[in-house]
Formats: structure tokens, C-alpha cells, sequence
């Protein structure tokens, strides 16, 4: 029965990778953060849900975190954005982790 289970869970996870390998071949660049909440969450909190769920679905840790920032500034042209450096807006978020891996 566990195995049963296990076999239907890595099936799901397959088709959700096919999805996921299709969007992102169509369109290289995720965004995250609509700013609505997540079943179960709280306003605000989501985008940490979010972040993390993009991670399961195969993303790096960094190709997240840049779901969230940088990939505004390059699908949107927004040079004022998604980036920490002179001349730019930024909200800092301060991560306990290891986001190049």
C-alpha cells in the first residue's frame, strides 16, 4: 500500500516537472509575488510559501529569490528595481542560507 502511494506520488511529481519544464521553455523567467495570499497563509507570508514552492518544483534557491526581484526589472524594463545597487529602489531581504546553490 505505502509503495502504491509512492509510485502515485513520484507520477504526480513527474507531470508537474513536465509542466514545469514546458512554461519555463516558453518563458525562461518566473515571477513571484502577485501579492495575493496563499490557502492557508497570510498576506505577506506568501511569497516565503511561494518562494519555497518554486524551489520543489526544480528552481535554484537564487532563480527564486530572483522570481521575486530581478526577473521584474528584465521582463518589464523596470531599471529602477530588482536589484540591489547605486541608483536603484530596493526592499532588502536578508537570507539565512546559501541562495548561489
Amino acid at each position: 500500500m505505502e509503495e502504491d502511494l509512492q509510485k502515485k506520488g513520484d507520477l504526480a511529481a513527474l507531470r508537474l516537472w513536465r509542466i514545469n519544464e514546458t512554461i519555463f521553455s516558453a518563458f525562461p523567467h518566473y515571477l513571484a509575488a502577485s501579492g495575493a495570499d496563499a490557502m492557508g497563509t497570510m498576506p505577506g507570508i506568501s511569497l516565503h510559501t511561494e518562494l519555497e514552492l518554486l524551489v520543489r518544483l526544480g528552481l535554484s534557491p537564487r532563480e527564486a529569490l530572483a522570481a521575486a526581484t530581478n526577473n521584474y526589472a528584465l521582463q518589464f524594463g523596470w531599471n529602477e528595481i530588482g536589484q540591489v545597487t547605486p541608483g536603484r529602489r530596493a526592499d532588502i531581504l536578508i537570507v539565512d542560507g546559501r541562495p548561489n546553490h
